[in-house]
């Protein structure tokens, strides 16, 4: 092998060497057709205005403003999971509305889950379970969804937020009327609306402060002599109100724009689309009010990728003179990112491909080669989904071969595919090519787990190369003019100073950028864009950016985002970009996922369940597989590995009258990973939970892990496993019985898992099942249930469900000829069809006789679970479900 590799080696340079020799030849006798180049436009550099010492505030008091106990890095030692969520609190009529959508985008960045929930007014806010908080931060979206909350919620409200170093942001927007003024009286401050900005000073003396810089005044830009901006404004009726942002109006007159309330409640008069100023406040007041939602060091790293240095089009490319500027640019980012490098990705194939000028351009980049970072593409800029391969791996040693030949060393482990083909979805002999021929360890991508929202993106292991999110920057292969830019050259400029570019650094605190070889040549809008973009950042705000090696950045990132380690697996035909991406073969239409999946717990009926949902005739399940029978298990164990393709299979048989396909794994409700990736890959379906009396269900488990010969179950009695201590679901005993307890009680702790599960799935598509009334009157749950999945009604549903004397629970009544598949008789009655009927139940594992659970034992158990039944008692009426029997028992 390592002979045959040599041998193509030498081949692949003679080929090159004997390319480079006739283009040398070709070279004087093409210097006629050298394309004329238009003169350059020249844009002045951003100037920072000079930082501001305020003649006067809003307030008068010298020491405005309180600094909660805990700071930003300083979060108390007991703080939970549960704080890294926020609440969105919507007003009814907000629903999909643009403030929703856009305060929504701004805590997307966060990369927490946001429940959205429309509050009403005298509606209790559920902010914890037990002693457990829900939420680092409540944001209000209208502030008088808080100005209407009762004296006794609000004081609720505030101790909650000082128990769990949480906050409270609010947002008013009063509306506009060209006629009159609107003017509201709150307790503590008055709001004024439609007013008019000339200026925006950021406070300097607010505590909150940490990316802005404190005293720093913004004038508005003048259009037409008229001001473009209007937000809701406010004057404080109190001087420990401190002022955050500032305003100036036409007339002179100064109010705020975003003011400290108390201590842990901040109120913004603008939404943070409306100015850049408003964002960094807001990102501001989240650090300082909620530090389990975002802690900031204020470090910032920045790569800035060159994409395909040598392919361009004839009078795009760089020059000579552009790829010395490109050298001293460099020099110039170093001044506000600390050990700058740009990052040069290369297609050999394309080397000297141009005019005369251009070829020039090509050697002196290459001649300089070592004052750059290099990373590698493919030889032809090929997408690798349309190779096989071998194929792929000669080409990249083509590609390696010519790096080695001109003298670029692509040595950061790195490396990006033509518009990210390949990297997601996944083409395993891209990575394996990349393994071998480039040792690659980091590569980036756009595309995981979609392009849009760009918030969204996320990275991943695979293999041993991580993916790292990437972003854009407003700049492609067609802006190489200012005048020619989309939409103008405002919008160029307003993208750089304050837009979506500056919103990306102040965001992210990992930024790996995509520009390309044109953007440096002509007008050069990529060495304006990040040079002013840097300097923009150093001017109003306190960030540090830096650069790093990709290996070190994904380290870094992983560190702080270790969630992000594993694969979430999408459907590759529900986004128009991926389907571009994939291999030819690949065929979309034999996809077929689950829109229904019975979650669990286990023990609770979800094997019967699942029997009886196979009589409706417009419902389908996935095949059976061996070892785990009827049960996938794929979100939450080994089947995963297997990948999305392999599930689907698992519905292939599902006809097209099927519109509802099921599947069952009952050890989904209570693991904690299955959610983020049922959602990633089913984000719409319904999730079915059955709820059934926690005690009996812990009592069954034991008795299902005596039944398979459990040594641990064996050992203890049910008395001497769960009545050791009882105190903890964990205990301070042998390992294997702490183990075997934890597995008894923890699946039963239903509100925890249930409120996880909200982390990525809207309370309306949970259906809640009640565990006592599927066994005591199915036809009743299952005629709920069908109308529920919008399903037709089954014709004498009661008749297709016979209860068994022998097994203590209903069977289902089948059709002989079904063979097993699901597919019920017609339920018209009559003697000669009753003949061709049989039941089938569950197997001998399902309803086992074993003795019941002592007085004693139940008394302990019911103790334990009285806090955790609590809680999902609130849970379940904060979203109206109907509570379970052993609900209404207790």
């Amino acid at each position: 092998m390592f002979v045959l590799i040599l041998f193509w080696l030498f081949i692949y340079s003679l080929i090159f060497f004997l390319w480079l020799w006739r283009n040398n030849i070709n070279l004087s006798s093409s210097a006629n057709w050298a394309q004329p180049r238009a003169k350059r436009t020249i844009f002045a550099d951003y100037q920072c205005p000079k930082q501001q010492t305020l003649n006067r505030s809003i307030s008068h008091n010298s020491n405005i403003g309180t600094k909660p106990q805990k700071r930003h890095g300083q979060t108390n030692a007991t703080t939970s999971s549960a704080q890294r969520r926020v609440l969105l609190l919507l007003q009814p009529d907000q629903l999909n509305t643009d403030t929703h959508k856009t305060i929504l985008n701004f805590f997307n960045n966060f990369k927490v889950p946001v429940l959205v929930e429309a509050h009403l007014p005298g509606e209790r806010l559920l902010l914890e379970l037990g002693d457990r908080p829900r939420f680092g931060l409540v944001v209000f979206t209208d502030y008088h969804s808080f100005h209407l909350l009762s004296s006794t919620e609000k004081a609720a409200l505030r101790q909650f937020c000082a128990r769990h170093s949480a906050g409270v942001i609010s947002f008013l927007e009063l509306p506009s009327d060209e006629e009159q003024q609107h003017r509201t009286e709150f307790a503590n401050f008055t709001a004024f609306g439609r007013q008019s900005v000339t200026k925006i000073v950021v406070s300097g003396t607010s505590p909150v402060h940490n990316v802005a810089k404190s005293g720093m005044e913004f004038l508005v830009p003048q259009k037409d002599g008229n001001a473009k901006l209007e937000f809701t404004m406010f004057k404080p009726a109190l001087s420990h109100i401190s002022p955050i942002l500032e305003a100036e109006n036409e007339l002179g007159d100064r109010f705020c724009i975003a003011l400290q309330l108390e201590e842990r409640h901040v109120v913004f008069g603008a939404k943070p689309n409306q100015h850049w100023l408003v964002r960094v406040a807001l990102l501001d007041a989240v650090t300082f009010l909620a530090p389990a939602i975002h802690d900031d060091d204020l470090e910032r790293f920045v790569q800035i990728d060159i994409d395909d240095v040598f392919i361009g089009a004839i009078g795009t490319r760089m020059v000579a003179d552009d790829v010395e500027y490109l050298s001293i640019l460099q020099d110039k980012l170093r001044e506000h990112i600390a050990n700058f490098h740009f990052t040069l990705g290369f297609s050999g194939n394309f080397f000297r491909h141009g005019d005369p000028a251009e070829i020039q351009g090509d050697e002196i980049l290459v001649s300089n080669a070592n004052k750059f970072h290099w990373f590698p593409h493919m030889w032809r800029h090929n997408h690798p989904p349309e190779f096989s391969a071998d194929y792929l791996l000669a080409l990249m040693t083509q590609n390696r071969v010519f790096a080695e030949n001109v003298g670029i060393f692509a040595n950061l482990s790195y490396a990006v595919s033509p518009q990210h083909s390949g990297v997601y979805p996944i083409y395993q002999p891209l990575y394996d090519a990349w393994s071998k021929i480039w040792s690659i360890q980091v590569t980036s991508t756009e595309e995981y787990p979609h392009l849009k929202p760009a918030n969204g993106r996320r990275a991943f292991v695979h293999g041993n190369i991580t993916v790292l999110p990437r972003q854009t920057c407003g700049l492609f292969t067609h802006t190489q003019f200012f005048h020619a830019y989309p939409d103008g050259v405002d919008n160029f400029l307003h993208n750089v100073l304050g837009g979506d570019l500056f919103s990306s650094i102040l965001m992210n605190k990992f930024s790996i950028f995509m520009t390309h070889q044109q953007n440096y040549a002509n007008d050069r809008l990529g060495a304006f864009t990040f040079l002013n973009m840097a300097k923009f950042v150093g001017c109003w705000t306190n960030l540090r950016l830096k650069w790093t090696p990709p290996k070190n950045v994904a380290d870094f990132y992983m560190k702080r985002f270790p969630n992000e380690r594993t694969l979430l697996y999408t459907n590759p035909c529900d986004d128009q970009r991926h389907r571009r991406t994939l291999p030819l073969n690949y065929n979309c239409s034999a996809i077929k996922l689950p829109n229904l999946i019975i979650l669990g717990p286990q023990k609770t009926g979800t094997s019967a369940l699942g029997l009886f949902l196979s009589l409706h005739p417009n419902i389908g399940t996935n095949v059976r597989i061996p070892h785990s029978f009827e049960e996938l298990q794929f979100f939450a164990g080994p089947n995963y590995a297997l990948g999305m393709e392999w599930y689907a299979e698992q519905f292939a048989n599902n006809t097209a009258a099927m519109s509802v396909r099921f599947e069952k794994t009952a050890n989904y409700f209570d693991n904690p990973e299955a959610p983020a990736a049922v959602h990633a890959l089913v984000p719409n379906a319904r999730l079915i939970v059955i709820l059934d009396d926690p005690a009996q269900r812990a009592y069954s488990w034991y008795q299902h892990m005596r039944a398979h010969n459990n040594s641990v179950a064996l050992q203890h009695t049910a008395e001497q496993l769960f009545i050791s201590n009882e105190s903890s679901v964990n205990y301070d005993g042998d390992e294997a019985s702490n183990k075997l307890k934890r597995r008894c009680l923890w699946p039963g702790l239903y509100a925890r898992h249930i409120d996880r599960w909200l982390d990525h799935f809207s309370a309306a598509q949970l259906i809640f099942i009640d565990g006592h009334r599927l066994r005591t009157e199915p036809h009743f749950v299952l005629i709920e249930l069908f109308a529920k999945l919008q399903l037709p009604p089954v014709n004498g549903l009661h008749r297709l469900l016979r209860f068994s004397v022998e097994k203590r629970f209903y069977c289902a009544v089948f059709s002989p000829d079904d063979n097993g598949n699901h597919r019920q008789n017609s339920g018209g009655g009559g003697d000669g069809q009753q003949k061709q009927q049989h039941l089938r139940c569950l197997g001998r594992s399902k309803g086992r006789h074993y003795e019941p659970m002592s007085n004693r034992l139940r008394q302990h158990l019911e103790a334990f679970f009285a806090g955790p039944n609590t809680e999902l008692r609130e849970l379940l009426r904060k979203y109206r479900v109907r509570l379970p029997s052993f609900l209404l028992q207790n």
